[in-house]
């Protein structure tokens, strides 16, 4: 039976570079599950309606704020020491796939292309995370900063009720509306909006991880590719991909666009194309192609508009 793509999912080491992946991403997600747990804590104890005190809650801004500046500076560390470490593990898979393609020959991990690549990528990390740190200063702030106003509202009614100025039950607390509001957020820990959408800190943590690491070794196996003259990727095949992933998965695209037979590599099906895909880039050239006896049908599949979900899927798309 030959072999086709769909038998040769992962790079060689793709399995020990996953778990590496998996064990530097978790001290990601960690750091935001604690900053996650003590700002809900400050949250928790400043926002008690059976004892609002203004300086409660001048006191829990000032520790959001220091728990925030604290989480922001671990992220950007993070962030250099692990997409460096995701762009070698692309490097090294790339360069096995590349020193079978070309013989052998030797291949150079520290080109300008890399360290710029690397810089570029770890600065894009830091950024998404420092924003979600901030997303969540905002959301925290605005919150306390609301009970603090509706507290002064409340105390200057009771006063003028006091003193016979208004009557009645008019004596306001917070509104029903922001404190259900703050309640529920609260509850689910949906800390972050980014884009309109709510999020976890340590789910989003382990978004931005996962989704800019795969970017990282992706850039790594092109960048590589370019550098020695090697046009062709292939996009690796998941019998469980999402819809998304099932317009481009297994196909091969020509990094510089010139190719007969293959259509140009784009940033709309560059992976990682959304949140969390899985998808990684392999080097292969026409010969490795023409011995699986696969050159024909991909080229075909890789110009068609098919969708393919599961491997049988795909062989029969790839199929003479």
């Amino acid at each position: 039976m030959r072999e086709t793509t769909m038998s040769r999912i992962y790079r060689p080491g793709e399995l020990e570079y996953k778990l590496a992946m998996q064990k530097r991403n978790k001290i990601l997600i960690d750091y935001y599950r604690a900053a996650q747990r003590s700002v809900k804590a400050e949250l928790t104890q400043a926002v008690d309606l059976t004892d609002f005190k203004r300086y409660k809650i001048d006191k829990a801004i000032t520790n959001i704020n220091k728990t925030i500046r604290g989480l922001n500076a671990k992220a950007v560390d993070w962030s250099k020491v692990a997409i460096d470490e995701a762009y070698k593990g692309g490097l090294r898979g790339t360069r096995t796939e590349l020193a079978r393609l070309m013989d052998g020959v030797k291949l150079d991990f520290d080109a300008p292309i890399h360290r710029g690549a690397v810089k570029v990528l770890a600065d894009e990390t830091a950024l998404d995370l420092v924003a979600a740190g901030e997303s969540m200063k905002k959301t925290t702030n605005t919150w306390l900063l609301k009970t603090q106003q509706r507290l002064i509202e409340d105390k200057e009614i009771s006063r003028m009720i006091a003193k016979g100025v208004i009557e009645g039950e008019a004596r306001r607390t917070v509104s029903d509306s922001i404190f259900k509001e703050f309640q529920k957020r609260l509850k689910d820990g949906q800390l972050i909006e980014i884009k309109g959408r709510h999020y976890r800190p340590d789910y989003y943590a382990e978004l931005v991880a996962r989704t800019r690491s795969i970017e990282a070794a992706n850039e790594a196996a092109i960048n590589m590719s370019v550098k020695y003259e090697n046009d062709l990727m292939q996009i690796s095949s998941h019998g469980d991909a999402c819809e998304i992933c099932q317009e481009f998965q297994g196909r091969v695209y020509s990094i510089s666009g010139t190719h007969p037979d293959f259509p140009a590599l784009t940033d709309d099906v560059e992976p990682p194309v959304h949140p969390h895909c899985r998808h990684i880039m392999v080097p292969v050239n026409e010969d490795i192609l023409r011995e699986r006896g696969e050159y024909e049908g991909l080229a075909r599949f890789s110009q068609s508009q098919e969708k393919t979900k599961t491997f049988a899927d795909y062989e029969r798309a790839i199929a003479l």
